[in-house]
């Protein structure tokens, strides 16, 4: 039964890892319920350095960084390694935290 017409109310999984190899399956961060929403993504580092954000994430982040660094100009991929981000609804629903596994050699 689709979600939107079940009465059950189904708890909403967030992946906490992808595998961005062009295998297409996990290739991106997908996070459910996201999309017509105002929001706003922040991806970190280990370190606590942004790596991502974006207005109105798109279901669309495969461990690139939008931040300029000089060990990542060349190809922009984020090395294989957990990432910390926060997704901001201003307001409309909860702020969520989480981590997510990027592992590039799964195929």
């Amino acid at each position: 039964i689709p979600n939107r017409l079940d009465t059950d109310t189904c708890e909403t999984f967030i992946a906490q890892g992808i595998s961005p190899n062009g295998d297409g399956v996990n290739d991106v961060l997908i996070i459910p319920g996201i999309m017509g929403t105002k929001n706003r993504i922040t991806i970190y580092n280990r370190w606590g350095n942004i790596v991502f954000e974006t207005e109105n994430y798109q279901n669309n982040w495969g461990g690139e960084t939008n931040k300029a660094y000089e060990l990542l100009a060349e190809d922009g991929k984020l090395p294989d390694g957990t990432y910390y981000y926060i997704v901001d609804f201003y307001g409309v629903k909860p702020t969520v935290g989480t981590y997510v596994f990027v592992n590039r050699t799964v195929k």
